[in-house]
């Protein structure tokens, strides 16, 4: 309550007020500021070469769906069920990042003998386009229990639409809600380790389903120069 009345102090004082979500237009419409959107899309600066040719024929020694977690490791609980739903699977985690739970979750499946989980620490930005074409499928599920983190669009969003790699999200945020309208991303449970679990078997039996979404990725690619130009004039 504390945060909320000192945002809106804030905000009744501000000329213009940038919001990081489309979904956070309707908590501020009844103030007087100037609301502009301005979300996380990728620039036309991303480069996205196409050479990795020996990255189809190390998934297919693989020859198991790659699901990677990209970016600071966190929330536990739902990384674990993860690993829990999918370890009697043909699957294959990659775990690219650090941060507060990564020992713990190292630890859990060196205990557990989890051995489709592997951890490889921080990469740097350069690293992204290999990481994303290595991978079938993105995990970025978190938990969407308050509202920040429910009406928020994450950059994986953005980024796995640009490299064509469908994303999952948590059943109960907008972006999840957003990835599904338009078929590009997935929504589960991330607190129900069998939902989990049927969730993959499901597309384990639908090969094409991956391969379908990657092309309706292409025809959804948002680019932040092309909004820019749709913002300028309320910018000034």
């Amino acid at each position: 309550k504390g945060l909320r009345f000192f945002d809106r102090m804030i905000s009744e004082k501000a000329n213009v007020i940038f919001l990081g979500s489309r979904y956070f237009t309707s908590y501020y419409k009844n103030y007087k500021s100037k609301t502009i959107v301005i979300e996380n899309r990728v620039t036309k600066n991303y480069k996205k070469n196409l050479y990795y040719s020996d990255v189809n024929a190390r998934k297919k020694q693989v020859n198991k769906l790659i699901i990677s977690f990209i970016g600071i490791v966190r929330y536990k609980d739902i990384l674990i069920n993860l690993f829990k739903a999918t370890h009697k699977l043909p699957v294959l985690i990659n775990i690219y990042g650090g941060g507060m739970d990564k020992v713990y979750l190292e630890n859990f499946c060196k205990e557990n003998n989890y051995v489709h989980v592997k951890f490889w620490g921080w990469y740097n930005n350069t690293d992204l386009e290999k990481i994303y074409f290595e991978s079938d499928l993105i995990w970025s599920v978190y938990p969407a229990k308050g509202l920040n983190e429910e009406l928020a669009i994450s950059n994986k969003y953005f980024e796995s639409i640009y490299y064509e790699r469908p994303c999952v999200f948590d059943l109960r945020s907008k972006v999840g809600e957003l990835a599904v309208k338009k078929d590009v991303g997935f929504i589960v449970d991330g607190y129900d380790v069998e939902s989990i679990k049927r969730f993959f078997e499901q597309l384990l039996k639908e090969k094409d389903k991956l391969k379908n979404m990657r092309e309706n990725c292409l025809e959804n690619i948002e680019y932040f120069e092309d909004y820019y130009k749709l913002i300028e004039d309320r910018l000034f």
